[in-house]
C-alpha cells in the first residue's frame, strides 16, 4: 500500500452527503512564478472540495506532511 492510499483510508465520509472522500493533487503555476501542487480532499458524490497546503513536490507520494494536514482538516469537519 502506498502512502496516498494509507491516508485515503483515514478520511471520514463527506460531512454533507455521507459520500466517499478521496485525496488528489492539483497542479498550479508555471514559468517565472514556479510551479507545484496543492493537496485537496474531496467528495466524489457531491463534489465538496477542501484545499490543503501548497507543496513544491512533484507527486503526492513525496508530501506526507501535506497529506496528514488535509486528512486532519477534512476529518474535523465531520
Amino acid at each position: 500500500m502506498g502512502i496516498v492510499e494509507k491516508y485515503k483510508l483515514q478520511l471520514k465520509p463527506c460531512p454533507f452527503c455521507g459520500g466517499k472522500a478521496s485525496i488528489d493533487e492539483v497542479s498550479y503555476g508555471s514559468g517565472n512564478y514556479g510551479s507545484g501542487y496543492q493537496v485537496i480532499a474531496y467528495c466524489a458524490n457531491c463534489d465538496l472540495k477542501m484545499e490543503g497546503k501548497d507543496t513544491s513536490w512533484e507527486s503526492l507520494e513525496n508530501c506526507e506532511p501535506q497529506l496528514k494536514d488535509i486528512v486532519a482538516k477534512w476529518n474535523r469537519r465531520v
